[in-house]
């Protein structure tokens, strides 16, 4: 999965910092969401 979603990003080298980040504002979308 994060092979997958860093290929999509487009990145040939997956960051893991910047993984992380974007991994934690989807959540915060995702959490968020979920409680409108």
């Amino acid at each position: 999965m994060t092979y997958i979603y860093g290929k999509d990003r487009g990145n040939t080298f997956i960051n893991r910092e910047s993984v992380l980040s974007d991994i934690k504002s989807a959540t915060l979308l995702f959490t968020s969401s979920q409680f409108t």
